[in-house]
């Protein structure tokens, strides 16, 4: 599995399986934190544990990883053994804040 930089001027990564997109990850990082803006899997790669991976890949650098957890990925994220936040209601969407340490 591959990051792939979609251009120079942001901080998003195509992820690349066998040389096919299969997804897309949006994240910063600051140092000792990384900020998970958004990961994507395209639907037929979907449940075949891509987004594990790559936020396992996050892990491995041992910063702390943030962000906010839309309602229908809560679940993912609990797996990735997160810690949740008080939910808040932000433009009509809910986001449930996150860390793993």
């Amino acid at each position: 599995m591959k990051l792939i930089p979609t251009s120079t001027v942001d901080n998003r990564y195509y992820i690349s399986l066998n040389g096919e997109s299969v997804g897309i990850l949006d994240y910063i990082d600051y140092g000792d934190e990384i900020e998970v803006k958004y990961i994507k899997i395209h639907m037929k790669h979907r449940r075949k544990g891509i987004a594990t991976e790559v936020i396992n890949m996050l892990k491995e650098t041992n910063k702390k990883i943030t962000g906010d957890a839309l309602p229908d990925a809560i679940e993912f994220w609990k797996s990735m053994n997160a810690y949740f936040y008080e939910t808040i209601e932000y433009d009509e969407t809910t986001l449930t804040p996150f860390i793993i340490n």
